[in-house]
């Protein structure tokens, strides 16, 4: 069943399919299809997926499938950077152009080698105006692109994520008896001068910096540098 729910939720975010699409073979109608094995109730199942769905975090955004002819990789100087993006070219095939200005409106996926000082943003920009739907630059000297291209393909990821990384919680204090907004700053940055950055940081529900009660929530910013 594991498994089961496993592929279908693959499939599921795969091809952007609605849970309420997720049908057994016996409710499609004029399917006389007879299964010999155990049967599942699609009613059940998809109950199971809406309690998967409400469970799991949300996918992150999958590679684009690119076809052949599609993804281009641009070298500004072959014998500098061919070498580093070798491994990469091998693994997933794209098409390698050192004519950084006639690739306009050429390629859907453009990987640009190199710095601004060997391939400007305003190169870059004229192949997103061209109708490219991704562009990405990997910089840095051979070593650093090498190592960035063949992190890529350790991955299988033909593209670097560009994605935001989530905002993480912040850190929060429950106020137990006896607290004073010293004694917590003492015991979770090592200096009780430091009280006034968690009382800044709760003004919305501090009124005075002695007026703390036990179970309340507060909230401690990240010790400064």
């Amino acid at each position: 069943m594991e498994s089961l729910l496993a592929l279908i939720q693959h499939l599921r975010q795969k091809y952007n399919i609605p849970v309420e699409n997720v049908r057994g073979h016996r409710e499609l109608r004029g399917n006389g299809t007879t299964c010999p094995g155990y049967n599942i109730d699609p009613a059940q199942l998809r109950l199971k997926i809406k309690e998967l769905d409400e469970t799991e975090p949300p996918p992150t955004d999958p590679q684009p499938e690119v076809n052949p002819g599609e993804h281009v990789v641009l070298l500004p100087d072959s014998d500098k950077y061919f070498d580093a993006a070798a491994t990469y070219i091998w693994h997933f095939q794209p098409d390698v152009s050192f004519a950084i200005d006639q690739a306009v409106g050429r390629w859907k996926y453009v990987t640009a080698v190199g710095g601004e000082d060997v391939i400007s943003e305003s190169q870059l920009d004229r192949l997103r105006n061209g109708g490219a739907i991704l562009v990405q630059r990997i910089t840095g000297d051979p070593d650093t692109v090498r190592a960035t291209l063949d992190g890529l393909v350790d991955a299988d990821l033909r593209f670097l994520d560009d994605s935001e990384p989530p905002t993480p919680e912040p850190q929060t204090y429950t106020v137990q008896s006896g607290d004073t907004l010293s004694r917590i700053a003492l015991q979770v940055y090592g200096q009780a001068s430091l009280w006034t950055i968690i009382y800044e940081a709760n003004r919305d529900t501090l009124s005075d910096p002695s007026l703390i009660r036990p179970g309340q929530v507060l909230i401690i910013p990240p010790k400064p540098a």
